[in-house]
């Protein structure tokens, strides 16, 4: 019933959140947009899964919804014990579906409060705004010449910045001959109460203990002395399912391979960049230790947009494994690498860009401390002279932390049991988690923010205490890029 189209079906709607005497938390909202009481839809993520059922096998998708609530002033996510919500869900009870043969020109579809306007688009892409009654569009699939159903590869949508409705771009693996919709001629709507009495992170099964990995602690001089003179690695031999290799640069220890640039007039300018070195400890156990910077391409030949850019801090993986809680470099493989996704507000198609401009900026501390903090609820901040980490999202087996303030000085986040063992992997990288972990999150999460980076800890075991580690000095050095397009 909740398809790629069908983002209407169901939705979650917090009534009530109580502490442990019984008292309501939700804040009386006077003003401003508002955030309490408003329903959330969910939504169908990751691929079909399957499973047994009286010894049946049936497949099924998970479903997510994040839900935002605005708490009385002072109360601390700590003190809540319970909360109460609804579930609605519009269950389709008759259906129908209609078919039309895919053009290069613009198609409307109108029905049951819906409309939908398909666009010109690729062989093996739809693009199409909805907007209207969306609950009534169950599902937008494409078939192929046989009329088979085709396999979708990829999504990407935006909310109408001008009303309701939202545009969408979907590829799939093959040629499209033929677009179906299908709508919920009838729907019926079902009520759930929901209670929730209990928040993560939960007790769970036996810990996971890793070995503490502390940063390299270096400067400019002992770094030009490993690394001024690295032989560059192979790259040409690197496939990447994004498209074919376009550019390839190096200097240093750094090997940077560009795939798969796009221009849109909606989207910008999109690629993915391949980052390759050898195994190099200073940038290995340290958050902050590499920053890639894009500067902006010039539009419409300004040259005042020159300087401005944007910066990713990002992790280069060793190969290897780990054995007792330590982790061992493979010795067949001594390098690290990684794939960066970027975007850049380019939307120029008629005029392709020539190059990527840009520069890999290494921050090397001189020394550094670490901090114990022991909040481990939803909205805790951890904070050390300019860097504070807000904990924005907690699950069974996941930590999403905003970080404010100084991001360069953030070297380490570990988080320990009751016995000080560390239970968090070395796997932190940036970006909302948002579908990305298995573990249940709290219903209170604030969601998404776009105002500062996030970073995502995962850990096994159960996070009495967190230890902070952050730079008191530092040098950087940086090596400018440029990725000129074949």
């Amino acid at each position: 019933n909740i398809d790629n189209a069908g983002s209407r079906q169901a939705s979650l709607k917090i009534i009530a959140v109580h502490d442990e005497a019984g008292n309501n938390l939700l804040a009386q909202q006077k003003c401003g947009k508002p955030v309490n009481g408003v329903e959330q839809f969910f939504t169908a993520w990751g691929g079909v899964k399957t499973a047994y059922v009286n010894n049946k096998q049936v497949t099924y998708k998970e479903l997510e919804v994040r839900q935002k609530v605005k708490l009385k002033q002072g109360i601390r996510f700590s003190q809540v014990k319970s909360m109460q919500g609804l579930i609605e869900l519009n269950l389709a009870t008759q259906t129908s579906s209609e078919q039309f043969a895919k053009t290069d020109q613009n198609k409307v579809m109108s029905a049951f409060g819906s409309r939908i306007l398909f666009k010109p688009s690729a062989v093996d892409t739809l693009s199409y705004t909805l907007s209207g009654d969306e609950q009534h569009v169950l599902a937008i699939r494409a078939l192929n010449r046989d009329k088979q159903y085709l396999r979708r590869s990829s999504s990407s949508s935006m909310s109408s910045l001008w009303g309701s409705g939202r545009s969408v771009t979907e590829k799939y693996q093959g040629e499209i001959a033929l677009v179906e919709v299908v709508y919920a001629k009838e729907l019926e709507q079902i009520t759930y109460p929901v209670a929730i009495r209990k928040f993560p992170p939960y007790p769970g099964n036996e810990p996971w203990k890793y070995a503490l990995e502390p940063a390299r602690i270096s400067s400019v001089k002992e770094w030009n002395k490993k690394y001024q003179n690295v032989a560059a690695l192979d790259l040409t031999q690197e496939n990447n399912w994004y498209g074919k290799q376009q550019a390839l640069w190096h200097e240093g220890p750094f090997n940077l391979a560009l795939y798969g640039l796009k221009t849109s007039e909606h989207w910008g300018t999109s690629g993915q960049l391949l980052i390759k070195t050898p195994v190099i400890d200073e940038l290995r156990h340290n958050l902050s230790a590499l920053e890639v910077y894009f500067h902006y391409p010039p539009v419409n030949n300004d040259a005042a947009q020159d300087e401005q850019g944007k910066s990713h801090y990002f992790q280069l993986k060793a190969k290897g494994y780990y054995m007792n809680g330590e982790f061992i470099v493979d010795k067949e493989k001594l390098y690290m690498d990684g794939r960066l996704s970027f975007n850049l507000p380019y939307k120029n198609k008629q005029v392709p860009l020539k190059e990527i401009n840009g520069a890999i900026i290494v921050h090397l501390p001189l020394s550094k401390h670490s901090n114990s903090y022991t909040d481990m609820s939803i909205g805790a901040q951890w904070e050390d002279e300019g860097v504070r980490v807000k904990i924005v999202r907690l699950g069974n087996d996941v930590m999403e932390l905003e970080v404010l303030g100084n991001r360069s000085r953030l070297i380490q986040v570990v988080l320990l049991d009751a016995q000080n063992n560390r239970i968090s992997t070395a796997d932190i990288h940036s970006g909302s988690s948002s579908g990305s972990s298995s573990g249940s999150s709290s219903g209170l999460s604030p969601g998404m923010q776009k105002q500062a980076p996030h970073i995502i800890v995962n850990y096994h075991g159960l996070p009495v205490r967190a230890l902070l580690t952050v730079s008191e000095g530092q040098q950087t050095k940086r090596y400018p890029f440029q990725l000129k397009l074949e």
